[in-house]
């Protein structure tokens, strides 16, 4: 005796939702990496050695430039960031 079996398969298909992506802010610059190596003072055309380099007032070096030279300090600024580099 053969017997008629129907199977119904039901299945739901749900859509998931896309991920959720929050976007970060872009990591904050880093002032590039300045060894401050001497300072050579005299009054009328101070000069520093900066990265191995020889700098006077409103050299640069990796985009940084050079705006205050006392005996022991540079002050450089970069990107609107101003830092004091002292010699010890």
């Amino acid at each position: 005796m053969l017997t008629n079996t129907v199977i119904v398969v039901v299945t739901n298909f749900v859509e998931a939702a896309p991920p959720v992506t929050t976007a970060l802010p872009p990591p904050a610059p880093v002032f590039p990496a300045l060894k401050l190596q001497g300072v050579f003072y005299r009054p009328s055309k101070p000069s520093v050695m900066l990265n191995g380099q020889t700098l006077f007032l409103n050299d640069e070096v990796e985009k940084v430039k050079v705006v205050t030279i006392t005996p022991n300090t540079v002050t450089v600024v970069w990107s609107g960031q101003t830092n004091v580099l002292t010699l010890r």
